[in-house]
């Protein structure tokens, strides 16, 4: 998409509605100039206050985090963002966490348009302004991956393995689950342990899946608890053990875990037919 932007800020300025609009969405997704959300938000109040309804419903979006996102963290990224200065990792995973909770909120209020039948230019244009949030974030995840931050590395890995906004790669996902892994991000472990499990991208190994399963659960990460769980009440890479089994699915439950809630009572009625067997013999 190629604007003039010069041709369309003489003709915003001038009070056109249109191009006081366009010139907005070029700020809101950097076309032609630097992206400048707060310049985006001052032109697309000037056309909606000409009754623009694409503008209306681009402001929509563009506050769609209002009230969303932690303040703290708001200010945190935009002294950075505005003074350009990025450089170290920490702020750059900062960006990227702003910039997914934004795409998480705009994506939400998008859905709801969705439903209330909006006309499809204004989807098309919701849509791109809701997609642009994500892309920017897993910009701002590789750029602080890059710099060795063990948490871009672990959400990068997960952005390759699922499709987010890259084209999908299990080899690309475990390089960055392994780089993660070895810094001990609890996430990339379960992700490695995963593939291991379901032989995603390398041999499949219920042992090297045990392996790291073990130093995830350890770190409280409820998904590995729940699968270190399944592998110790079915003998998986373990010798079968029902009550560790119950230990980890207990533990799981406690961090939030709807599954291992909701296989603790058949485990524990297990546990019980166990053990009056054992008393009748």
């Amino acid at each position: 998409m190629k604007l003039d932007i010069g041709k369309i800020r003489k003709s915003a300025e001038r009070g056109n509605a249109k191009a006081q609009f366009q010139l907005g969405y070029a700020y809101f997704l950097g076309i032609d100039v630097k992206k400048n959300y707060h310049e985006a938000v001052k032109w697309f109040h000037k056309s909606e206050d000409q009754c623009n309804s694409n503008a209306r419903y681009a402001l929509i979006i563009a506050y769609a985090d209002n009230g969303g996102v932690d303040r703290s963290l708001e200010v945190i990224v935009k002294c950075d963002y505005e003074s350009g200065d990025r450089g170290d990792a920490n702020s750059e995973y900062l960006h990227a966490l702003y910039m997914m909770q934004r795409y998480t909120n705009a994506k939400e209020v998008f859905n709801r348009l969705i439903q209330q039948g909006i006309y499809s230019e204004q989807y098309q244009i919701c849509e791109g302004m809701v997609q642009s949030f994500a892309d920017d974030a897993v910009t701002w995840f590789r750029k602080a991956a890059l710099k060795g931050h063990r948490e871009a590395q672990s959400l990068l890995g997960s952005c390759y393995m699922n499709g987010f906004r890259v084209k999908p790669s299990t080899r690309m996902a475990l390089r960055w689950f392994r780089k993660a892994a070895k810094q001990g991000d609890a996430d990339a472990q379960y992700g490695l342990g995963s593939a291991y499990s379901l032989g995603r991208g390398v041999k499949q190994s219920i042992t090297e899946a045990v392996k790291w399963y073990q130093k995830s659960a350890k770190k409280n990460n409820p998904d590995a608890q729940f699968s270190l769980g399944v592998c110790y009440a079915n003998g998986d890479g373990v010798e079968k053990d029902i009550r560790k089994a119950y230990n980890w699915f207990a533990a799981a439950k406690n961090n939030g875990s709807a599954k291992a809630a909701s296989a603790l009572e058949p485990l524990l009625k297990c546990m019980m037919d166990e053990k009056r067997r054992r008393i009748i013999k």
